[in-house]
């Protein structure tokens, strides 16, 4: 695809010093033409279906168009209810690239953040069945790269007939833990 629009594209226009190119297109994936176009530094207009910054948005003449967090591109068109739907149905990379115009790599978003909840105080550490541990490791002496980081757990523990599993004063359920536990990298778990 760079190839192709770096090789074929480019030498298509008509008249080379006036002619212009003009991609309009939704997001895939990281690595498609649009993220191309924008490494390469061509002017770009994104329009996530749900606003996720306040902007102001220039329609010409000196006039914007002006967006606040959550407003929505399209309401008449696809109100809150059924973009909810549509994020249920396609999942949330999908929409995120699709929809939002931000696609997110298959290896991210494993731990999402509404899994956690907030508990007022930890169990007691007897109360605990395992202790676990959770690193990310910088992988580099570079000082620019990203440091190493552990998220020390304070274990997993049984409420009754659920489990949670709490770290740091976050609770999260046990299914979210154990997809946690089995698919970050680096996880260690300690009895």
């Amino acid at each position: 695809m760079r190839r192709w629009f770096d090789n074929t594209l480019v030498s298509r226009l008509n008249h080379k010093r006036s002619g212009a190119i003009i991609s309009i297109q939704q997001r895939l994936h990281e690595d498609d033409l649009p993220a191309y176009l924008l490494e390469k530094g061509y002017d770009s207009l994104i329009l996530p279906a749900i606003a996720e910054k306040d902007e102001g948005i220039a329609v010409g003449g000196g006039r914007y168009y002006h967006r606040r967090v959550g407003d929505l591109l399209n309401p008449e068109r696809e109100n809150d209810e059924d973009l909810a739907r549509i994020r249920r149905e396609m999942g949330p990379q999908a929409f995120s690239a699709q929809y939002q115009q931000n696609p997110v790599l298959p290896e991210g978003n494993l731990v999402r953040i509404e899994w956690f909840g907030r508990v007022d105080e930890l169990p007691e550490r007897e109360e605990c069945l395992m202790i676990v541990q959770s690193w990310d490791t910088g992988m580099s002496d570079n000082p620019s790269s990203d440091p190493s980081v552990c998220l020390p757990g304070d274990g997993i523990r049984s409420a009754g007939t659920s489990s949670t599993c709490c770290a740091s004063g976050l609770a999260i359920p046990i299914s979210a833990a154990q997809c946690f536990v089995r698919k970050a990298a680096g996880v260690q778990i300690m009895s």
